[in-house]
This record gives C-alpha cells, structure tokens and sequence, in this order.
C-alpha cells in the first residue's frame, strides 16, 4: 500500500515534469534506516504502535526527494523533439543539453530574461521558432555547442518585428547558425555567427560574423572579421571591426554592399612590390561584387578588386587594386600610403580610375588606368605617379594631378612591357625628377615641372611622340630636359622654358651639345610666356579620352571628397574561448521535453503543510519510546 501511494505521488510529479526518474522508494528507506537503525527495538516498535506515523512519515519524505529530485533532473535532462509551444523561464533553469534538440517546425521555444541554456557539445536545430529576450541586466545565456535555424524555420519578419530572434543574449562559445533572417540586439558572442536572409545584427559585441544576406549591421563592436558572401546587399554602419592577427576587419566576395562610417582595424599582412617592397596590413578584403566602401576610418589597407567603388575614406596605408575596374575617390591616405595597379602577372586588372585622392604615391603594374585630380605628397625619398608595367601593357592618362617633393614625381620605367601613358595638366614641384622616362610610349603635354634637380629625364627605351605646351621651367643647370642613352631625334617644340633666350634655353636641355652619340633635341620654337592652361584644373570633367596638343582641350575631375567619417562605435566584445568542434547531425535523438515545474507552487504549498504534520507525528512517536537510543547500542 505505502508503495503503490508512493508511486502514484511521484509517478504524478514526474509525469507533469516529463522527467525520467531513479526507483525513489529505496531513498526513502535509506533516509529513514539512517535516521534511526541505531536502536532496532525502538524502530520495531515505532512500526508496531505508529504505522500511520512511519506512513505518512515515508509519504512525506517521498514528496521532498521527489521534488528536489525533479529540480536536479530538470536541469540536466533535456533532449528530443520539442513539439508544443513551451517557455523557458530563468525559475526552471539552468537547462541542460544531454543529447541533441529540436524545435518542430510550427512549434514556438520561448527563452525568457535571465534564463541558463547549457548546449554542452549538443546543437538546438530550429524547424520552427525559437525567441531569446533578456534585459540589461538579466541576460538570457548560452553555453557551448551550436544553435541552427534550418530553411523550414520561423525567420525574423523586419515589418511584423516577429520571428526568430535574440535581445540581450550571451553566447559562450555557442555557435549561431541560420539560413533564414534573424535579429541580433545587444548581444554578446566569443563564436561564430552566420546569418542568411534580411537579417538586422545591432549594438551587439561578437568575435565572427558571416553574412549572406541582405543583412544590415550597425553599431557591432567586433574583435575578428565580418565576412559578406554571395550576391547581396547588405548594409555595414557605424561599427568599430578589430581584426586578429593574418586576417582582415572586413571581407566581401560578391554582391552590391554599402560600406560606410566604420572603424576598421587589419590584422592580415602580405608584402607588395610597389616602387619598393611594402608591408602592407589590410582592413578590408574585396574579391568580387560593387560593393561601396565609404566614409570610413581604415586602419590598414584594402584590397580591391572587381567593379568596387571606394571613396571618402581614411586611409592608414596602401590600396591594392588586384582586378576589374575599382574606382578609389576622395580618399585621404595617411603615412606613405598609397594606391598600387596590379601586383602579380595574372592580375586581371582593367580599367580603374583614381581620382581626387590625397596620397604619397600611386604605382601601375598593369592595366588601364585614369589617375586624375590627385594630390601627392611625398617625403623627398618616394615615388609620386609611376608606370612598371611588366604584367600587363595598357593605354593610360595621368592628368590634372599636383605632385611635391617626391624623388620621383612622375615616372614609367616599364622594364618588361611597353604601355602607352598620356600625362596631361600635372604640377610637379620639388621633386629630384620632375618626369623619369625610360620605357613606354609617352607624351608629354600641358604640365608645369618646377624646382626640380631634373625637369624631364629620357632614357633607355622611352618612345616620347611629343613634348608641347609645357611650362619646364627653374629646374637645376642639370637641365630642364635631360637625355640619356637615346638616338632618335626629340621634338619638344611649343613649351616655355623659363626664357625667351634661346642660347639660354639650350643650355638647359642635355643632348647632342654635350654628348655627340645623344640625339638632338628640337626646341624651336617655344613659347615666348607661361602657358597658364599648363595647371591642373580640379574642378572640369573628368577627361576619358586622350588629349590633342591644343593646350586648351585639357579638363579635369569635379568630384571632391566629403569630410572624414567621425563615429567610433564603442565597447569591446568579451572574447574568451574559441568555438569548438561541433556535431554536423541533425537529426536528435527520439524523447519529449516539458516544462518540469508547472506544479512547483502547489507542491511547494502542500510540503509546507505535511512538514507541520511530520513534526507534530515524530514528538509524539519520540515520546512513546520506552528509551532514547544510543548511538552503537
């Protein structure tokens, strides 16, 4: 009788609790024995003259091991098919995986404020919806293993703000997967993150993030690498990306993404031949797509490539262009940074245009390439705007350009190829070469070289069709124009030479005069004042077509950049663990899980009563021994 009472009792209890339970009958007895097997007379006849005593006694004590035996269980017991609406609540916690779970499809998971979910090495697949809403201060939490939203599942709906979704959420080393959209707020990840779909990631601080949707992602602070994928076009604002060591803040392979007002530090290193070796630290990686990277502060460098549109930004070191046709605007380059064309001899490079930039140097290797509008300021020791195009052979205009204090301001060597380059409309001051020509086919037309130690030196194989309505003027007595190594007769008629003395004038010009196998330079007649069209002009269209020796056919750029960006998202994510290993199944074990405690309160209100009757029973029952027991007796 007293067992079958006692597996009714508990049989109720863990039913509700959908818990598999230990034979409780046996603690029952072990609890008592303990309690009074010292004295076996007076156990035997506390049986004889209390059997409803020992009765209740044992229904009582099976009502308090069953219940803390509920609460262990639940804690630790959760696997299966989930398959009705059920809540979490931070009262029923901490949950803990055994085994995988799933959420059928149609089925809602409700993970309340403050609730503990321990995953261990098991995963949470979602074939329906599942919803994790803390507070600031009480967070929903997540341990280890992996959460994944399958295709079927329930995604965030942006217009009904319904959906799958986590606010104020921590994901210790919990892998959070999903093919459908998810919202992401104020959350905090030392894992992966991967997120398809029109997903919103926001005000969170995470480690990784991929995305293949069209995602928007604002105000992150992150300390590893966002990653868009596919063609999408998600949106990228307003966050602060720190990359680790061999990888960059930002990596994009496709798609039309916006880029704008980040701070993006690189941690991935390569080093490139530009006009000398460089290590250059990128920031951002681009391999395909039209995404526009804007406005932002980039602490490193970027690769670019494909139809990408980079514009506005700060810049603390090189732009490597590797393919398509980039377009790199408006941006201000900090330290010897600058914008390299091409780097190996597969490079694909088309046709991009660098305009309006503030840079020390600009490097081609391959490719044709429009470099108008730009400033360059050097430090005396580096190259300007130079062509070495042992790649790839192009058709080029340099044009509408100011070039200071570079050692050499513009220059095309072009050891391994032979690339057509029109310079047009450049200031070039302050440099020890104004022009260093030794390979290409060149002309040379409307510029102003000043204050040079060389105004224009030819050499080796440059092919220069025309030199005309230049301004090459005060340049060193090494000459204005300096030949070297060349045969073939020079025509650099039309240009103001800084004098109407023509004796004067060919004193400035190293030819045949000084060196009879040199050729001869023809430089009458010359203009008898300063070309004033010979300027940059940075505020006329921008020129897409090679010049005419007419020195009032020259037009340059109108696109200005804006002003740096200044928002600086704070605080830093908490990274402490890396992910590990996870299950690749997802198929979870057969089972069923309930909410344990739905009946806590009413077994809690009905042990308060039978606790006073368990007293009142143990006194009288004390009472009637005939001896208190001794311990060993």
């Amino acid at each position: 009788m007293r067992l079958v009472a006692y597996k009714t009792l508990t049989g109720l209890i863990t039913e509700k609790a959908g818990l598999v339970k230990e034979d409780g009958l046996s603690l029952v007895k072990k609890h008592v024995q303990e309690r009074f097997n010292s004295n076996q007379n007076s156990w035997t006849s506390m049986k004889r003259t209390t059997g409803f005593g020992v009765f209740l006694i044992l229904l009582l004590t099976g009502i308090v091991i069953t219940l803390n035996e509920a609460s262990v269980v639940s804690a630790t017991g959760v696997i299966g098919i989930l398959d009705h609406d059920t809540i979490w609540t931070q009262a029923g916690g901490p949950y803990t995986l055994t085994g995988p779970l799933a959420v059928n499809a149609g089925v809602t998971l409700t993970i309340q404020a403050g609730t503990v979910v321990n995953i261990n090495s098991y995963y949470i697949q979602v074939n329906g919806t599942l919803t994790a809403i803390g507070t600031g201060t009480n967070k929903v939490q997540f341990s280890g293993g992996e959460i994944n939203f399958k295709p079927v599942s329930n995604g965030w709906n942006q217009q009904s703000d319904s959906g799958s979704q986590f606010q104020h959420a921590t994901f210790q080393s919990t892998k959070l997967t999903s093919s459908v959209p998810l919202k992401v707020v104020h959350c905090e990840s030392n894992a992966e993150i991967s997120i398809g779909g029109n997903s919103l990631i926001t005000d969170s601080a995470l480690l990784k993030l991929t995305v293949a949707g069209t995602c928007t992602i604002q105000r992150n602070t992150m300390s590893g690498t966002a990653e868009i994928t596919g063609n999408t076009q998600s949106t990228v604002s307003d966050n602060t990306i720190t990359a680790v060591a061999n990888t960059p803040a930002l990596k994009i392979t496709g798609g039309a993404s916006t880029i704008t007002n980040n701070k993006l530090t690189g941690g991935g290193i390569i080093t490139v031949p530009p006009f000398r070796g460089e290590t250059i630290v990128y920031a951002i990686e681009i391999y395909q797509g039209t995404a526009q990277i804007a406005g932002n502060n980039i602490v490193g460098g970027v690769l670019a490539g494909s139809s990408t549109t980079i514009s506005n930004n700060v810049v603390s070191s090189s732009i490597q262009i590797s393919d398509g046709s980039p377009k790199i605007s408006g941006n201000s380059f900090s330290g010897y940074g600058g914008v390299n064309v091409g780097y190996s001899k597969n490079s694909p490079v088309e046709a991009p245009i660098i305009l309006n930039n503030t840079v020390s140097y600009i490097s081609i290797f391959a490719g044709s390439v429009q470099i108008q509008a730009n400033t360059l300021r050097g430090t005396g020791l580096n190259l300007g705007i130079g062509f070495n195009q042992e790649y790839q052979n192009g058709n080029s205009l340099v044009a509408n350009n100011y070039v200071y204090n570079c050692c050499y301001g513009l220059a095309c060597w072009s050891e391994g190829g032979n690339p057509t380059v029109s310079f047009q409309r450049n200031y070039v001051v302050d440099c020890e070469y104004g022009m260093t020509l030794t390979g290409g086919q060149i002309s040379i037309l409307n510029n102003t070289i000043r204050n040079s130690v060389f105004g224009i030196y030819l050499g080796d194989k440059a092919a220069v069709s025309k030199i005309a309505y230049n301004n090459i003027e005060n340049n060193s007595l090494r000459g204005n124009l300096y030949i070297e190594n060349i045969t073939a007769p020079i025509d650099a008629a039309n240009n103001w030479w800084g004098s109407t003395d023509e004796a004067a004038i060919g004193q400035t010009i190293h030819d045949y005069k000084f060196d009879f196998n040199l050729a001869k330079v023809t430089y009458v007649p010359f203009l008898t004042a300063m070309n004033t069209q010979a300027i940059p002009d940075q505020t006329a269209t921008l020129l897409v077509t090679q010049p005419t020796t007419n020195p009032t056919d020259a037009a340059t750029p109108t696109e200005q950049p804006v002003s740096n960006p200044t928002a600086t998202p704070s605080g830093q994510p908490n990274t402490t663990s890396q992910p590990t290993q996870l299950p690749t199944s997802t198929v979870p074990s057969e089972g069923k899980i309930e909410d344990g405690l739905s009946l806590t309160g009413l077994v809690i209100a009905i042990l308060v009563i039978a606790v006073a009757i368990l007293a009142a029973a143990v006194a009288v029952l004390w009472r009637r021994l005939p001896s208190k027991p001794s311990i060993g007796a």
